[in-house]
């Protein structure tokens, strides 16, 4: 029974991708409906601001990056001609990869869309419960 824990491992890095896709996809959405007075008096939206791009530019680019790799990860982990230690192993660092990174770029992003970012509808309080637990209990 012990092959269920790679399993849920590959599961739990499978999350936290959805989580950076939808997070970045949220503060963009964000950044560019939310608006300061630019300097010719008109409205800019402030995602023109460098604070705001690369936190969301690099959650995103993570995304593509995780979802790639969390694919590679199933089938290697599926290929039952590897090694079982080895494709334990993959599963186990693919989660450890994905699952902490993606709850630094999802504090990250959250921390720009400020106080909206906590409201339910934006979801992002949901997505630290869905990421956080697994680092949670590493860490502690």
């Amino acid at each position: 029974m012990i092959w269920r824990v790679a399993v849920g491992s590959l599961a739990l890095a499978t999350i936290g991708v959805s989580v950076l896709g939808v997070s970045a996809t949220i503060g963009l959405l964000y950044s560019l409906r939310r608006t300061v007075t630019g300097p010719e008096g008109g409205p800019v939206p402030i995602f023109t601001f460098r604070t705001q791009q690369i936190p969301i530019l690099h959650a995103t680019a993570q995304a593509y990056v995780y979802k790639a790799l969390s694919r590679w990860a199933a089938d290697y982990f599926s290929d039952f001609s590897q090694n079982a230690k080895s494709r334990h192993g993959v599963a186990a660092a693919v989660k450890a990869v994905i699952t902490n990174n993606a709850l630094e770029s999802l504090i990250a992003v959250s921390d720009r869309c400020g106080a909206q970012g906590l409201f339910e509808v934006n979801q992002m309080s949901r997505f630290f419960v869905s990421v956080d637990i697994p680092v949670y209990v590493r860490r502690h």
